[in-house]
């Protein structure tokens, strides 16, 4: 603890050399580091009657990435879902807000109608009207997927999607 607080404080130890201030540097470094590499997928935010969350991310495919990724993990206890399939999908809209809206219906969609869940979600390009990706998961399996809460929509109430302080954010809430 003495280390960090030294070296927060850039105060070195009596008789450190040239050695202790290399590991300070190397602490600022790591606690730069930290936040990002730390940083939650989502968080759930207090909704009455709905669900709304946050999804966080170093850039917009992050957290968009990170959003559908809360959307199935409302669902079902997504790490009992294996990446057995995967599609290839596209989107588009007016703007940026609208294509989290577009993203989130379409895998909402392959879930109702294909009754597939997935766990992981590589989006590859992203614009503000146009997204491409590879999403991963399996057909619902009843005697491993349960399924926690039924999402019947994604909806328009609260959507944002912004930069700040260096994170992305997109927030979303859906209709349960």
């Amino acid at each position: 603890m003495q280390t960090i607080t030294n070296a927060l404080t850039f105060e070195p130890t009596v008789g450190a050399g040239l050695t202790r201030w290399r590991q300070h540097i190397v602490v600022l470094a790591l606690c730069a580091y930290l936040p990002l590499a730390l940083m939650e997928r989502y968080r759930l935010l207090d909704h009455t009657a709905d669900i709304e969350i946050v999804a966080f991310g170093r850039d917009v495919a992050e957290a968009f990435s990170n959003a559908a990724y809360a959307m199935f993990d409302i669902l079902t206890d997504i790490d009992k879902v294996r990446e057995k399939d995967s599609f290839d999908l596209q989107v588009s809209a007016g703007d940026i807000d609208e294509l989290l809206v577009s993203w989130l219906d379409e895998l909402l969609y392959r879930y109702e109608t294909e009754r597939f869940i997935f766990r992981r979600f590589a989006v590859h390009d992203i614009s503000d009207v146009s997204l491409s990706a590879s999403v991963f998961g399996e057909g619902i399996d009843p005697s491993r997927h349960e399924i926690r809460t039924e999402i019947k929509s994604v909806t328009y109430h609260q959507l944002e999607v912004k930069k700040t302080d260096g994170v992305w954010k997109a927030q979303v809430v859906f209709d349960v």
